[in-house]
């Protein structure tokens, strides 16, 4: 299956080559640089409001969420506006920017296998590891997650993304802690922390976290893990982004 995946990938690349329609590494670069904490319009998307099983919350996250890769480097986004605005973690794109990739596209493939380039990059927050980008999907219908609530710690995540050689996998658990400084107003450039205890691992960058509707509230970010002594690792703390961070970043229109 993971051959299948590779050979489609490497395909498509060539064609999005040919037409040249895609970001350039260099151009990611500059437009990194250029688009910081940069305010994106995007369409309102009514919050869900009925809880869902499990199943259920797997089927609809699926919808929305999509593969980022150029080969070589891999990672998880999700949808925001239909109009094909994407989310996923800052550092996929700088590695992508920084590296050689004169013969890769960033690619990303949704559920179904179809594979959009990714175009622009029209926002980014460094300190909250999040980039918004914009797909050539204009000929396709998206489905965007709607922007949930800062979660309560104890309150029940689901997370669905690409750890290791495992697109969509899906993990469930609970807000174990949350750091948002009690101040008005929020800005871009305050630091968020939501910690999980639903499992990913490396690969999974950018994975949509969401609640028991399916909102959005929250982007996977990194782990680490804490050793008692040496080699006796006792506990992996898990680093999401609350959506309030990505709230900075976009304008409801």
């Amino acid at each position: 299956m993971m051959d299948a995946r590779i050979e489609q990938m490497n395909d498509d690349t060539a064609i999005l080559m040919k037409n040249h329609h895609y970001l350039a590494p260099a151009d990611a670069l500059m437009q990194l640089q250029g688009t910081m904490y940069t305010v994106v319009p995007i369409a309102y998307q009514k919050p869900y409001k009925i809880p869902l099983s499990k199943p259920a919350i797997y089927k609809r996250l699926q919808q929305s969420t999509v593969i980022f890769s150029t080969g070589s480097i891999h990672g998880t986004g999700y949808i925001i506006d239909a109009s094909g605005i994407v989310v996923t973690n800052q550092h996929i794109l700088n590695s992508y920017a920084d590296t050689n990739y004169h013969n890769k596209v960033m690619l990303v493939t949704n559920y179904a296998g179809k594979a959009y380039p990714v175009t622009k990059i029209l926002s980014n927050s460094h300190i909250n590891d999040l980039v918004i980008v914009k797909i050539d999907a204009v000929k396709d219908t998206l489905i965007p997650l709607p922007l949930g609530a800062i979660m309560e710690v104890g309150e029940d995540v689901f997370i669905l993304g690409y750890p290791g050689k495992m697109p969509y996998y899906f993990s469930a658990g609970i807000v174990n802690k949350v750091l948002i400084r009690d101040v008005l107003p929020h800005t871009a450039l305050e630091d968020y922390e939501m910690f999980v205890s639903a499992e990913y691992g490396s690969g999974a960058s950018g994975n949509p976290v969401v609640d028991k509707y399916c909102n959005l509230v929250g982007t996977v970010s990194a782990a680490s893990a804490w050793y008692g002594e040496k080699d006796n690792p006792q506990m992996v703390y898990r680093l999401t982004i609350p959506v309030i961070a990505l709230q900075q970043l976009v304008k409801v229109k």
